[in-house]
């Protein structure tokens, strides 16, 4: 979970699994006490085999549309009213999963239920193959 990863490198420690790959980097805001952000830098080339051609253009895409953009305005954008985030927030609470058919809306090109199918069998293949599941 994005929660999980925050809390492992908001004092800018890098994790063990990305030591050599990511360099982290810890700001603070003198006028107010309670700002903590840490800038993410890779220090070495992504391994983009493992995606796609379509998967790559979305990447580059989101690398262009928030460059520039803070946290604070990326958390804006996708904390809308009525979106999958707040829908989860007013049901569950905070910070807990949430349910990646909430991104199915009325004019997605799949349905709910081919979603649903197709998010069944890749959790039936993660258990059956003892995969780590994309989180």
């Amino acid at each position: 979970m994005p929660k999980d990863f925050w809390l492992e490198i908001r004092d800018a420690d890098v994790p063990e699994d990305f030591k050599g790959k990511i360099g982290l980097i810890r700001r603070t805001d003198d006028f107010a006490p309670n700002y903590k952000e840490v800038e993410i830098r890779a220090l070495e080339k992504p391994d983009l085999s493992v995606f796609t051609q379509r998967e790559i253009k979305i990447l580059d895409d989101l690398a262009f549309v928030y460059k520039e953009a803070t946290a604070s305005a990326m958390s804006e954008v996708t904390h809308l009213p009525k979106q999958p985030w707040d829908i989860t927030k007013r049901e569950k609470g905070n910070n807990k999963p949430i349910d990646y058919l909430l991104s199915i809306g009325e004019e997605s090109a799949v349905s709910m239920g081919d979603a649903a199918d197709t998010l069944k069998e890749y959790f039936e293949v993660v258990h059956n193959f003892g995969i780590e599941p994309t989180k």
